[in-house]
């Protein structure tokens, strides 16, 4: 970006919010109470001025013409504030919310539904839970999930104490649609479930059509694809039938994946293109460059590299401030690239894809750092209190006794306070030790963070160069050598993520860490066809760093082995591993559901991955066995700690 191009958008943007503020200052009522006085009748022209200029705003909110919405908002306002009428002025502030929102300016459509609310009459629950609504949607763009979810329960609450069935309905859809985004799946099946059996009932089209999709976009999460599929169509047929061009829009953008998961690759591309034709002419640049991040990853995966690189730069050109969606179009540029063979293009992506999950970590590290700083501050002062207290009462005991003994020997109270002097010497130079000690051990603590964040950063860069060799590769065994580089790699750099995400900078939760490096080994070695269950059971939460390297590169070998070879025959997969401690040793029992071992089980025999085996349990001073029965394979590693 040039500079002069910079200045220009920093000055657009500053401009939009003084504009901003003037109409809030302009229009916003003085008297929150002015909603309670009496409605007031216009002349019969005032109210033709009313009713035109409110029409002209519903026309133009949802068009690329948001300086004429704001126009005609400017008109409308001063006759509605004339007449008092609070749910018509309710109505052009939320339909100009609606504008802004359109237009990706949701600071603007927050301040608006702000305004909103005062002009909602008291009982009016219905209403009170309409906006609510709305504000929950706004905060979901905002990805404020939790925020989304909160607005949505008090949304159900005024719905409930409305009863309009049609109403609970709506925000049973919004309330499931947040659960599925937070990863509560039963919740929003159960909330999916009441609103459709509700909207049936009322045999409301307008919103049911909307709760098959929502309910179908959830369905493809969870990979139940038919059903998502049956249901968009019946959305589609109610959307048209409606001629509701937004809602046809996004059911084809749903569309497109279940073709895609079905092979069907025309139906995928034709659908996906009739919502880029309705987005662009609607200027939904969001949605836009939604669908063309989708179009750009459909034709890298065609090998169509011309019309990938013509749409990921079309959603590139529309790219929002958001985090998880540029990660994504990074990574797939990154991919784009890798497969024309373009290497200095796939590396520049894939380092601007890493830098955006580096800001993504940031913002929660930085997150969880500020929660850390308040819980030790919180601490820290309750303990200067306790201290504080104790200090004051020993003060008071000792007042009297000095009193008493004063009386009858002043030498003896003399002596007294020397000793007391002296203590009060003695505390003060502890004390500052101890702020001392604490200090050096803080600063050491992120010290040693640091390290392991640098370190992880470096060895998954390492993963990613192996990646691109693998991809430039020609012959087979260099790129299964070179993918099997890459798990190892990856294992050493989770060890280090997990030092670093967790409390304890020295101490590994092996458990946990055995969990992420199956899910990481899952993703590259097995098919998405095939189901592989995966058990890790006990706890083992102390294994320092010299130990778990070495370990975490013998489990990498022992999964890769059984993802690779075990499960090509099965119906299912199965890998479970119970950790132990017994005394003063670390006990892990590998098991799957594979063949087993063709030959004798001999570490000091076999291949290269039985030669890494041997080394790493020699480092570890370890032992491993091997034994087949009852139709599984098991491997048992014992490992001394001190």
């Amino acid at each position: 970006m040039t500079l002069s191009k910079y200045i220009w958008q920093c000055s657009y943007t500053i401009c939009r919010h003084v504009i901003a503020w003037v109409v809030l200052i302009l229009y916003t009522p003085v008297s929150a109470t002015a909603q309670h006085k009496n409605i007031v009748q216009l002349s019969p022209a005032q109210q033709t001025q009313l009713k035109y200029y409110a029409n002209q705003i519903s026309a133009y909110r949802y068009s690329a013409y948001l300086d004429s919405t704001k126009y005609f908002f400017g008109k409308a306002l001063p006759i509605a504030l004339l007449q008092n009428d609070s749910v018509i002025i309710f109505n052009l502030y939320k339909q100009l919310g609606d504008a802004y929102e359109h237009h990706q300016y949701k600071d603007s459509t927050l301040q608006m539904y702000d305004i909103c609310e005062q002009y909602i009459p008291a009982q009016n629950y219905k209403l009170r839970s309409f906006l609510l609504l709305d504000k929950a949607y706004t905060y979901q763009l905002l990805h404020n999930y939790e925020k989304e979810v909160e607005l949505n329960i008090e949304a159900l609450v005024m719905a409930n104490k409305s009863g309009d069935m049609r109403q609970i309905g709506s925000v049973n859809i919004s309330l499931a649609e947040s659960f599925s985004n937070i990863g509560l799946y039963d919740k929003a099946v159960q909330y999916f479930t009441d609103a459709i059996n509700v909207l049936e009932k009322e045999k409301d089209t307008n919103r049911l059509h909307l709760a098959y999709r929502y309910y179908a976009i959830h369905l493809i999460k969870t990979k139940q694809i038919p059903t998502a599929y049956q249901l968009l169509i019946q959305a589609n047929t109610m959307a048209a039938s409606l001629n509701d061009s937004i809602s046809m829009a996004y059911n084809w953008l749903h569309l497109s994946s279940c073709y895609w998961h079905t092979k069907q690759v025309d139906s995928c591309l034709m659908v996906a293109k009739r919502a880029e034709a309705i987005w662009e002419k609607r200027v939904e640049y969001l949605d836009l460059a939604d669908v063309c991040l989708q179009l750009g990853i459909y034709y890298t995966a065609l090998n169509k590299y011309i019309e990938a690189e013509y749409y990921l730069k079309k959603a590139e050109s529309h790219i929002v401030q958001n985090l998880n969606f540029n990660q994504k179009l990074y990574s797939a540029f990154a991919e784009l690239y890798t497969q024309n063979g373009n290497g200095a293009a796939a590396l520049l992506y894939l380092q601007k894809a890493n830098n955006a999950l580096e800001l993504i970590s940031e913002n929660e590290r930085k997150s969880k750092i500020a929660g850390l700083a308040i819980k030790y501050e919180t601490a820290k002062k309750e303990t200067e209190n306790k201290t504080l207290a104790t200090l004051n009462t020993s003060l008071t005991v000792q007042k009297w006794v000095a009193i008493t003994a004063c009386i009858v020997l002043l030498v003896f109270a003399i002596l007294l306070y020397t000793l007391y002097s002296k203590k009060q010497r003695i505390n003060k130079q502890l004390l500052a030790e101890k702020n001392i000690v604490e200090q050096q051990a803080a600063e050491k603590i992120v010290l040693v963070n640091e390290i392991h964040h640098r370190v992880k950063n470096n060895l998954t860069m390492l993963k990613s160069l192996l990646y691109l060799q693998g991809k430039a590769a020609t012959q087979d065994e260099t790129k299964r050598i070179l993918t099997e580089a890459q798990s190892r790699v990856q294992s050493m750099a989770l060890v280090h993520q997990n030092l670093y995400d967790g409390n304890n900078a020295a101490k590994l939760n092996l458990t946990q860490f055995i969990e992420a490096l199956y899910k990481e080994l899952q993703v590259t070695y097995v098919d998405k066809n095939k189901i592989v269950s995966i058990v890790v059971q006990g706890s083992c939460s102390n294994v320092d760093i010299e130990t778990a390297i070495p370990l975490a590169l013998i489990m990498n070998e022992l999964a890769t082995n059984s993802f690779k070879y075990a499960f090509n025959n099965a119906i299912q997969g199965v890998i479970h591993t119970d950790i132990t401690q017994e005394h003063n040793n670390i006990v892990i029992t590998y098991t799957d559901n594979g063949p087993g071992l063709i030959n004798p089980f001999d570490i000091t025999k076999g291949g290269f991955g039985f030669k890494v085996l041997h080394i790493l349990t020699q480092q570890l001073n370890a032992t491993i066995s091997y034994n087949y029965n009852e139709a599984r394979a098991t491997f048992i590693i014992t490992v001394p700690v001190t």
